[in-house]
């Protein structure tokens, strides 16, 4: 039998991945790919019959040990989880050593925080041809929704910005997704600040506000943000940035 002969936990992993590989989204394979690949690199060619729940417990305190967040380990938790319960299914172990884990307290949970106001004035007033951030701040849109934006979707009759398409990545590619129903469609107000800033850039309605012909690349985005914080010394993320028009609308 399987659990006579024995196989490592490696070997496991990588039959289950690449039998589920493909039905999971290109968005979901990012947190897939990376806990899978750290599990391995945690239990190693350790015969996957003789990991106790002990062992998985130390795998979950390892992560909590690094920063990781709670949310996080869970995720992690559950590809541990998947890649036991298959263990099962194909005769390798009799029991999920995982499933004796039922909560993982050790570590703290993830805080999103806002720009701070000093930050969030610099990104108003420094000027920088990175229009991203301005536009993050002013309209709350997520990065995808940013990047997707054409300025066909800029109304400047009417004052608003339709948001009708994002921006996701494979690899390093850029694709775009239409919303699944209507209610993925929406409108957001421009204010006079970031009407100020797009008026005098507005270009072809087929061209991509914020790089031309065609969506940005990840990394070429990655490369872009980066430059930009070290222009303006500005260390928050495009979600803290996005997270701020929401604490800002809600003081005013």
């Amino acid at each position: 039998s399987k659990i006579q002969d024995g196989r490592t936990f490696k070997v496991v992993a990588d039959e289950w991945l690449s039998i589920k590989y493909d039905s999971y989204a290109s968005q979901s394979l990012k947190g897939v790919l990376p806990a899978h690949r750290r599990a391995i690199e945690f239990f190693e060619d350790n015969y996957i019959k003789d990991i106790t729940p002990r062992d998985a417990l130390a795998y979950l305190s390892s992560l909590s040990s690094k920063g990781f967040t709670r949310k996080t380990i869970a995720n992690h938790k559950g590809i541990i989880n998947q890649i036991f319960d298959f263990a099962v299914i194909e005769g390798d172990i009799v029991f999920n050593p995982c499933a004796s884990v039922k909560n993982f307290a050790g570590a703290a949970s993830s805080k999103r925080s806002a720009a701070t106001e000093s930050e969030e004035d610099k990104i108003l007033t420094s000027n920088d041809p990175w229009i991203f951030p301005v536009i993050a701040l002013c309209t709350g849109m997520r990065k995808g929704e940013i990047l997707a934006l054409q300025w066909r979707d800029v109304d400047f009759d009417k004052g608003v910005i339709y948001v009708t398409k994002s921006v996701y990545h494979v690899g390093h590619q850029p694709k775009i997704k239409l919303p699944k129903t209507e209610r993925g469609i929406r409108m957001v107000p421009m204010v006079t600040h970031l009407r100020k800033i797009l008026e005098p850039l507005r270009s072809d309605p087929d061209l991509y506000v914020i790089s031309g012909n065609k969506p940005l690349c990840e990394y070429e985005y990655a490369k872009l943000y980066k430059d930009y914080m070290l222009r303006t010394g500005i260390t928050s993320t495009a979600h803290q940035i996005r997270h701020s028009f929401a604490t800002r609308i809600n003081k005013h």
